[in-house]
């Protein structure tokens, strides 16, 4: 519309940017992959298809590294490698094996979810044996 009252006296006070360029514009897509993402997430064991719900602030590849080196070293201090050398299961990559269910940043709010999600996976009989089920 401007532009036909260009060569006039008429000036305009209102601009919208309701365009069509704005209109069919994309929007630009979060490329943050989910294992670069903390939050709340599952481990699934390939041989027996049970799942350890934990939660990290940190970005699942290096939560996941932990585990594996848990694994190496027979640490005590993952259940999810614990499940693994009890019984003898093989690990798979971590694009087959660690999922992210909820992304959250706030740290004072990451064990009420990966309880909240722990009880939901629990009675269904999903989760591996090592993992804490107590009921709150």
């Amino acid at each position: 519309m401007t532009y036909l009252f260009k060569h006039t006296d008429i000036g305009f006070a209102f601009r919208s940017t309701n365009t069509i360029q704005q209109l069919t514009k994309t929007e630009p897509k979060n490329h943050t992959h989910e294992h670069n993402r903390s939050g709340i997430n599952k481990l699934t064991y390939n041989a027996c298809k049970l799942l350890y719900i934990g939660q990290t602030s940190r970005n699942l590849k290096q939560r996941y590294q932990e585990h594996i080196r848990y694994i190496w070293n027979n640490g005590p201090q993952s259940a999810y490698a614990q499940h693994i050398l009890k019984n003898q299961h093989e690990y798979g990559p971590i694009t087959d094996t660690i999922t992210l269910l909820k992304f959250e940043q706030k740290t004072s709010i990451l064990i009420p979810y990966e309880q909240l999600y722990i009880q939901t996976y629990h009675p269904n009989g999903h989760l591996i044996p090592e993992q804490n089920t107590t009921n709150h």
